[in-house]
């Protein structure tokens, strides 16, 4: 959390959001990619597997577990494993059940409400209009409250840069329910003018590209839109 400096600081004086005790507990976030790994040390709750899709309101880190028409369940290689790394990085915790990674995720006291849009055969299931998927993570279905932010990292690359469907959707949604916080993925189609894919492209929504790690935090990598 002070990664951006030009030297690593000291570890007493690296987690300034963390010392303030914010760490995203009591909160859930939302999730659209192409499945978790739930047996792995960030995910797992040995006390409640997961094996198969459902609401799981007790599970220490996945309270609901969606399929999005024909996606298949789980994680697997043809994604490289993309929707556990994203899940990881943005909720992981492994030190619930004894482990002492350093690579736990962002909010790692926070829960996650994931909808799979993968299929096996590392491709994502959306359409050009997102209200349906939105929706599936947006209204909580199931749970005791709505999701008020959820993330995503896939899309389309055509047209890149212009403002389509995607976006027109998206933007509808946000604007009819204002307590919804969306954060897209920019994409990874290069550091060139109008390189933006879709939804990024958005105005509502929170666009992220990529930067270098710890002390390099001020670079971005070429691969990043």
């Amino acid at each position: 959390q002070r990664g951006w400096l030009a030297e690593a600081p000291p570890p007493e004086a690296a987690t300034p959001i963390y010392d303030r005790g914010i760490r995203g507990q009591g909160i859930t976030v939302g999730l659209f990619d192409s499945g978790i790994y739930t047996a792995h040390d960030m995910f797992r709750d040995e006390r409640i597997p997961i094996i198969a899709p459902g609401i799981y309101p007790t599970h220490r880190k996945v309270v609901a577990y969606k399929m999005y028409r024909t996606a298949h369940f789980g994680d697997n290689n043809f994604f490289s494993y993309h929707g556990s790394a994203v899940a990881g990085s943005l909720c992981g915790s492994d030190s619930a059940i004894g482990g002492t990674s350093k690579y736990d995720g962002f909010a790692p006291d926070s829960r996650v409400c994931f909808v799979d849009n993968g299929t096996t055969y590392g491709t994502y299931v959306f359409d050009a209009d997102l209200t349906e998927l939105l929706d599936s993570v947006r209204l909580g279905r199931g749970l005791d409250e709505r999701v008020r932010q959820a993330s995503g990292s896939f899309g389309s690359g055509t047209a890149l840069g212009y403002y389509r469907i995607e976006e027109a959707t998206v933007d509808a949604a946000l604007w009819h329910d204002k307590w919804f916080t969306l954060v897209w993925a920019a994409g990874n189609f290069g550091r060139g003018l109008y390189n933006i894919g879709h939804p990024a492209c958005a105005k509502g929504v929170l666009t992220v590209g990529s930067c270098g790690n710890g002390t390099a935090a001020r670079e971005l990598p070429d691969f990043t839109s």
